[in-house]
């Protein structure tokens, strides 16, 4: 804890250096700016507090940005922050630079507040609107402040390059992070490190690293880009103030009720039943609902009506079949994972979601397996520089690693016999939807596959011979309606072009 607090003392005391230099901004007009100094708003224990603010000549009803001051020091008097106020305030906001007591800065930032609403009409500004700042060693205070749910009215947080030990975030408000990419290392390490927590928990925050910026650019580098990200920063502010359901509109199925969203699913898959991507969505929500062997069902479904999205589905997959304790479906998920080069750098079992596949024993030795085996991206490679015989022997080694489970799925074969159709790898594109037919016969991609690589070749008998047998294929598919009608078009529309 001491070095914790030695850091805090750090920051603060480099900030303080910035004290007197000039802020980097100047409005072009400030003329329409007034400056109310000295506003008594506290006299708790005989001590008074003061306030400075900032904002049009015109005003009411104004949103307001807080300048914090958790620390303690004579911030109103300091240049960066007679800066921001007169910055904030020509862009149409009032703006608070206030004074505190360092042992009791939360109680004093509450007085402030009540100060504001019994004051707000008279004073022209709205204190159900406020956006708050924190920069520097404000910030430890600062934004436990700010991820206070109870503190309703504020619609937007501004963090500036310093850390805070919080570890629970609220979903309500939106909060910029700037990082001096020239700051010192422990202080960009504990920005990082508090950034990443935030984005775990999904919370609504953003950054901007200002890659040649030092602590308190505001005031240390001059140039166009700390102007840019002032206005930047302005501008985040106000539309957030002006518009406080701004952040709402944008939660979606955040705010939803799951229940209402399962129903909605349940009710499109019954409407649609052929529609792979309804069981898809359907499965999403199930697992969310903890119906993880229902989610696993609606996923079979998905694919056998010609879904391919291996990626999206198998990582929802993989965990319903994690907290199913379902170990082959696991594997199974995992596979199609692999081929779809889903896992290549990262493993699975580090993940908190899949924990509980470390304990079980048959899905950790064939995950070490399947780790082992290539991926589309590979065997395309190996097709295209080396040919069919090199992929043959690849293939042969990934089956040997784990042989329950065929190394390639039918839509992954397709995937790549399109890709060396693109590269004009005609040949090796005839071998691998000559594979998928041998492997998922009757394959109606492998048939379509065909058919248009023989169009490519200029070789119109063969083309339109495959495309005839795609099309009477069709007739006792299972596939979905939207699949079969797209294989129905191309199939047609190729007919028609080779008749020219």
């Amino acid at each position: 804890m001491k070095r914790i607090v030695a850091i805090w003392m750090f920051l603060y005391n480099g900030f303080g250096v910035c004290q007197d230099k000039p802020f980097v901004f100047r409005p072009p007009n400030t003329t329409g700016i007034v400056v109310k100094a000295d506003i008594l708003f506290s006299q708790a224990d005989g001590k008074e507090l003061f306030f400075d603010l900032y904002q049009p000549r015109e005003s009411r009803n104004r949103p307001i940005l807080i300048f914090l001051n958790m620390v303690g020091g004579p911030q109103r008097t300091w240049g960066i922050y007679k800066g921001w106020g007169i910055a904030a305030a020509a862009d149409g906001l009032a703006a608070i630079n206030f004074d505190t007591r360092s042992d009791r800065a939360e109680e004093v930032f509450d007085s402030l507040i009540e100060y504001l609403r019994k004051n707000g009409q008279s004073l022209g500004v709205d204190p159900d609107r406020i956006a708050v700042y924190a920069a520097s060693a404000n910030m430890n205070r600062g934004m436990r402040l700010m991820m206070d749910s109870a503190r309703t009215y504020l619609k937007a947080g501004l963090a500036f390059y310093g850390n805070s030990e919080i570890n629970s975030f609220r979903m309500d408000l939106p909060i910029l992070v700037i990082r001096s990419g020239l700051d010192n290392v422990l202080t960009n390490s504990a920005v990082d490190f508090l950034f990443k927590k935030a984005i775990h928990a999904n919370a609504p925050w953003s950054l901007i690293n200002y890659s040649g910026g030092h602590h308190g650019f505001e005031v240390e580098d001059p140039n166009d880009y700390s102007v840019y990200l002032i206005r930047t920063v302005l501008q985040f502010a106000k539309n957030h103030l002006e518009n406080p359901k701004l952040h709402e509109s944008g939660l979606g199925e955040l705010v939803t009720p799951l229940a209402k969203l399962l129903r909605a699913a349940s009710d499109s898959v019954r409407a649609t039943p052929q529609k792979g991507a309804a069981w898809q969505k359907l499965a999403v929500y199930q697992v969310r609902s903890g119906q993880y062997a229902e989610c696993l069902a609606s996923y079979r479904e998905a694919i056998r009506l010609g879904s391919s999205n291996y990626g999206d589905m198998g990582l929802k997959a993989l965990e319903a079949a994690a907290m199913a304790g379902n170990t082959e479906e696991a594997i199974l998920w995992t596979s199609r994972l692999q081929e779809v080069g889903w896992i290549a750098n990262w493993n699975i079992l580090e993940i908190p979601q899949y924990s509980s596949l470390q304990k079980n024993s048959d899905y950790v030795a064939a995950y070490d397996k399947l780790r082992q085996r290539s991926n589309r991206f590979l065997l395309l490679h190996v097709f295209s520089e080396f040919g069919v015989d090199s992929a043959r022997v690849v293939l042969a080694r990934d089956i040997s690693l784990y042989p329950k489970i065929a190394p390639y799925s039918e839509f992954s074969l397709n995937w790549i016999g399109y890709q060396l159709l693109n590269r004009q790898k005609t040949k090796e594109a005839l071998d691998v939807f000559n594979w998928m037919l041998r492997e998922y016969s009757p394959s109606l991609y492998g048939m379509d596959g065909l058919a248009d690589t023989y169009e490519a070749m200029q070789d119109r008998k063969n083309s339109e011979l495959w495309t005839k047998k795609c099309l009477d294929a069709l007739k006792s598919s299972n596939l979905s309606e939207s699949a079969i009608n797209g294989f129905r078009k191309s199939a047609e529309d190729r007919l028609q072009r080779l008749k020219k």
